[in-house]
């Protein structure tokens, strides 16, 4: 049998449209949002987490979220903001997990402050997601070399699309890097450092910068 390490399927980097869509669910309060974050979609509360642009830097006021962003300006809530911005994706491996936490964290903030609770924010918070339409850019790669060459060549919204949006298509197991150099190359304490890389509170470029490094340390090794 040949070794699936020696000749592996090619990994297609895809081109990448992307659109964002505002929803129909609206919250005021943070007893709404207690109750949206039950009806949200898996796409918004993933798109507020990690896809947003507003969520693409790391911010230093304890704000590294869209939600905790909006508790911290609008519901003037610094305490459950820092709560929030202190949530880590890698924590979890389900998107139902992150879904609970966070409506767990925001429910004893209502509780503990029933006033809060029901006090308008100075603005309404919108649930969005991000929509991407996926076509073939006619890149491909067969080794852990070309690989890297199209990580450095691939646009923005493509290295963003495989290693940050597939974690909600994959239930935040993986993402597409990982799972190629796991199961196509054999390398999976490289897959499990590249899955490790955060991507909850930093920018894409930093991100893509901390891929390329692990990556070409692998190919230096003896």
């Amino acid at each position: 049998m040949l070794d699936a390490a020696l000749y592996p399927s090619p990994f297609p980097f895809l081109s990448i449209a992307r659109l964002t869509r505002i929803g129909n669910e609206v919250v005021e309060t943070l007893q709404d949002l207690h109750g949206g974050l039950v009806r949200c979609s898996d796409a918004s509360l993933f798109f507020h987490f990690v896809q947003s642009p507003r969520t693409s830097r790391a911010m230093s006021d304890g704000a590294a979220n869209d939600l905790s962003r909006w508790i911290l300006d609008s519901a003037h809530c610094p305490e459950l903001a820092e709560q929030l911005g202190a949530v880590d994706l890698r924590d979890y491996e389900a998107m139902a997990d992150l879904r609970a936490e966070v409506r767990r964290m925001v429910g004893d903030y209502c509780v503990e402050h029933p006033t809060m609770a029901h006090q308008p924010a100075a603005s309404r918070f919108w649930f969005c997601e991000l929509t991407e339409v996926a076509a073939a850019s006619g890149v491909t790669a067969t080794s852990l070399a070309t690989w890297l060459d199209g990580v450095q060549q691939t646009s923005h919204a493509t290295f963003a699309f495989h290693f940050v949006s597939s974690r909600l298509r994959l239930g935040l197991r993986t993402n597409d890097f990982s799972s190629w150099i796991d199961h196509e190359l054999g390398l999976s304490d490289l897959a499990a450092r590249v899955h490790e890389i955060d991507v909850s509170t930093q920018p894409i470029d930093r991100v893509r910068s901390e891929v390329l490094a692990l990556v070409a340390a692998e190919k230096g090794r003896p």
